[in-house]
């Protein structure tokens, strides 16, 4: 099985159950956006 990103591993941890993210989730949605970005430069902080 192939290894997954910190997003992809954050993403399926935030979905629910119809695979969407609750509005009302602020942040849960500024994380997902900040993982994107710190793996789009490259480091892994984590």
């Amino acid at each position: 099985m192939k290894e997954l990103s910190i997003t992809q591993e954050y993403m399926i941890c935030t979905v629910n159950g119809k695979g969407t993210i609750s509005g009302y989730n602020q942040k849960a949605v500024a994380c997902l956006i900040v993982s994107g970005l710190l793996e789009i430069g490259g480091k892994t902080y984590l």
